[in-house]
C-alpha cells in the first residue's frame, strides 16, 4: 500500500508515500512505456498516453480520501479492466454522498478534478487537512464541522451500502 503509518511520523501517524513508482517488474527504472497502478487510484490522464506526476498523486489522494472516509474500496461495484478505465476518462468518480461533510468532500473532489491543473498541490491539502482545522476552531467554526461529521455518521447509519454487484 501507499500509505505509511508509523507513531514517529509525529501529529499524524500516517503518510502517503510516493504514488507514481508503479512500474512492470520486468521493466527497468527508466522505462517509460507505459503506467502502471491500480485502476481506481489511476488519474483519467495515465489511460490516455499520459506520464505519473505531482497532479496524478493528487488524484490519487483524493480517491483514498473518499475510501479512509467511507471504508469502501472505490469501484468495487465494476471489473477493473479497460471499460472501468474508459468510465474513469469520462468522468466516473466514487459517489459524494450525505455520509461525506462538505467540507471534506469538496477537498475530496478537487483532488480528482479531471483537469489536472485544477488540482490543488500537496501543499494545499495539508494546509487544507492539518491546519484548516485549527483555523476551524480558532473562528468558532468547529461545531459547525461536528456537526457535519455527526450528520455524515447518521446518515450511514440509516442508509445501507448499495449491494457489490458488479456492472458489465
Amino acid at each position: 500500500g501507499n500509505v505509511l503509518i508509523r507513531p514517529s511520523f509525529g501529529p499524524l501517524p500516517a503518510v502517503i508515500s510516493d504514488l507514481a513508482l508503479s512500474r512492470s517488474i520486468n521493466s527497468s527504472v527508466d522505462q517509460k512505456n507505459g503506467s502502471y497502478g491500480v485502476i481506481p487510484f489511476m488519474a483519467p490522464e495515465l489511460f490516455q498516453g499520459g506520464q505519473h506526476s505531482k497532479a496524478t498523486d493528487v488524484y490519487a489522494v483524493g480517491i483514498i480520501m473518499w475510501e479512509l472516509w467511507t471504508g469502501e474500496q472505490p469501484f468495487s461495484e465494476y471489473d477493473h479492466d479497460r471499460l472501468l478505465c474508459c468510465k474513469i476518462v469520462q468522468g466516473l468518480r466514487p459517489p459524494v454522498d450525505k455520509g461525506i461533510p462538505d467540507f471534506w468532500a469538496k477537498l475530496m473532489q478537487r483532488c480528482w478534478d479531471g483537469d489536472p491543473a485544477k488540482r490543488p498541490s500537496a501543499g494545499e491539502i495539508d494546509y487544507e487537512v492539518l491546519f484548516g482545522w485549527k483555523d476551524f476552531h480558532d473562528v468558532g467554526l468547529a461545531p459547525e464541522i461536528q456537526a457535519q461529521a455527526d450528520a455524515a455518521r447518521q446518515y450511514r447509519a440509516n442508509h445501507p451500502q448499495p449491494t457489490k454487484e458488479k456492472h458489465q
